[in-house]
């Protein structure tokens, strides 16, 4: 089934990352969407819903819930119109545990789960200075499941929830992140 998820370049032979990636990977701990979400499991942070969810409210709903509940991390196994498809929704938000709250995004970053948020901004900004990684072309490797020869349709292919009554229709954001100050600059929400 289709899976959409997140692949580092990686050697034709999937066992070994290029050599420009050694340095990086001592820092990351994971170079796909499934090892993290096996991570988030294993530290009893995802919960995995196999009924029927419906991408339009639904799924919104409950993405929704789990951000402002500090709840596990969630994926959705069925999605209603969209058979070969799965969905995550909430893996970068607060962590379950209150006392280690930026665990989730400090782990995905090869951090430990205590790190701080100021501590996570420091890492983020620190890396705009590492030289770019070139891309290793490959012929067989799992992103190469998911191959969509009309991009004509492709939002229509694609399971993009409907979040909010109130929206002008289904919205695509990949993992925003916003630091937003007051127009009067007497309040960030960071």
């Amino acid at each position: 089934s289709h899976w959409p998820h997140v692949l580092l370049p990686i050697t034709a032979d999937s066992t070994q990352p290029p050599k420009a990636l050694q340095n990086w990977r001592n820092s990351v701990t994971f170079v796909d969407l499934r090892s993290y979400l096996d991570d988030l499991a294993s530290h009893d942070d995802l919960v995995t819903i196999t009924d029927p969810v419906d991408p339009q409210f639904e799924l919104g709903a409950v993405a929704r819930l789990a951000c402002e509940t500090h709840g596990p991390a969630v994926l959705f196994e069925t999605l209603v119109g969209y058979p070969d498809f799965r969905a995550t929704a909430a893996f970068l938000s607060y962590a379950s545990d209150r006392n280690t709250p930026m665990a989730r995004v400090a782990r995905s970053l090869g951090l430990p789960a205590d790190t701080k948020g100021d501590e996570v901004v420091d890492h983020l900004a620190r890396a705009r200075d590492t030289p770019a990684i070139e891309p290793v072309l490959v012929t067989d490797a799992p992103v190469h499941q998911n191959v969509v020869t009309d991009r004509g349709g492709l939002l229509d292919y694609l399971p993009v929830p409907h979040l909010h009554p109130g929206d002008g229709g289904p919205y695509v954001n990949t993992i925003g992140f916003f630091v937003l100050e007051s127009p009067k600059r007497d309040w960030v929400n960071w």
